[in-house]
């Protein structure tokens, strides 16, 4: 059996491959690197806080 850190681990990162999808996804649709990179920038600091 995993240990219940390995498997928070492994939670989190398919949160973050998962969020990654739709934040290319958004800015393939949006259209334009800039516009994305920008809302990365607005998004940081609320991601971090969790």
């Amino acid at each position: 059996m995993r240990t219940l850190a390995e498997l928070l681990r492994l939670k989190a990162l398919k949160v973050v491959v998962t969020c990654n999808r739709l934040s290319t996804k958004r800015r393939d649709s949006v259209g334009g690197k800039r516009r994305g990179l920008v809302e990365d920038l607005k998004s940081a600091p609320a991601n971090s806080r969790h």
